[in-house]
């Protein structure tokens, strides 16, 4: 839970946008969903697990989980009326309540554009799935390894300090180029499936963090060779080549070198110019 103070920050930052809040008015009682859509254009009902989950005090449509309301764009059974969070599926993580707002919210300026009300348009996007034995392990190398931290001070929440030591036990398990991934890009304006072409098996997720600067993650590589052809301009000892044939050739560092012997000169070029999260920068490192 968030300490008081920081809460009313949060809030006074909203106030500033214009935000005015109507305290102890229960819709249904004190007032009645007509009468909000007959004083404002559109209406967003987020109010949480509400007890019988029926939506009767807002005349909408509800499923055994909550108000129904259509995905991504959260339109209600009433044209101008969203809904998102808990009141359309509960969820004990505060994470997705906002996602959900967010969508709403687009949806809503949507109809106010007098467009369709279809929610964000997301971004293409590929997970790992379930972990398969000893990949954990991949994601613990570069994290801190320190039990989880609680807060101590009596508000409950975490000082700077902890704050941080809580922070570097993340396991980084996004994409490290998520913004500027070109494949990601691609796929998307070119409406790619991950799952079209799926196969039996993925292979095992793997991480190399030996370098002081670039962590590689060969799973994400397309085999493109820049980075093949910018050691080499670079005139690295070892640099980087293509290893093996057919399907299964990869981007290594010749004669079983290490990565940081593979990119001695033109890490930073070569984290640059990849066009996936293959090469990137540890977060420390990266340049501002």
């Amino acid at each position: 839970r968030l300490p008081h103070d920081v809460i009313d920050a949060e809030v006074a930052a909203i106030r500033a946008l214009g935000v005015e809040f109507q305290m102890e008015t229960c819709v249904g009682a004190d007032v009645s969903m007509d009468e909000l859509r007959s004083e404002f254009d559109a209406v967003i009902v987020a109010t949480g697990e509400h007890e019988d989950a029926s939506g009767a005090p807002f005349g909408l449509d509800t499923s055994e989980r909550g108000i129904r309301a259509a995905r991504p764009g959260l339109s209600t059974s009433i044209e101008g009326v969203f809904a998102a969070g808990s009141a359309v599926s509960p969820t004990r993580m505060a994470v997705r309540a906002l996602a959900d707002g967010k969508s709403a919210a687009v949806s809503l300026a949507q109809f106010l554009r007098g467009e369709m009300p279809a929610g964000e348009v997301l971004p293409f996007n590929s997970s790992i799935g379930r972990l398969a034995e000893g990949e954990i392990e991949e994601f613990l190398k570069d994290a801190d390894p320190r039990a989880r931290t609680e807060p101590t001070s009596a508000d409950g929440g975490f000082s700077p300090d902890e704050a941080v030591r809580e922070a570097r036990r993340c396991l980084h398990c996004d994409c490290r180029k998520i913004d500027s991934c070109v494949l990601r890009r691609l796929a998307g304006s070119h409406g790619a499936e991950a799952n079209r072409y799926k196969g039996d098996e993925r292979l095992s997720f793997t991480r190399d963090i030996s370098h002081p600067l670039v962590i590689y993650e060969p799973g994400k590589c397309i085999r493109c060779g820049l980075c093949v052809q910018i050691t080499a301009r670079a005139g690295e000892p070892l640099g980087l080549t293509f290893v093996g044939r057919g399907f299964g050739v990869r981007v290594g560092v010749p004669l079983s070198g290490t990565l940081a012997e593979g990119l001695a000169k033109a890490g930073r070029e070569c984290v640059e110019a990849c066009p996936t999260g293959a090469l990137s920068f540890k977060a420390k490192e990266a340049p501002e």
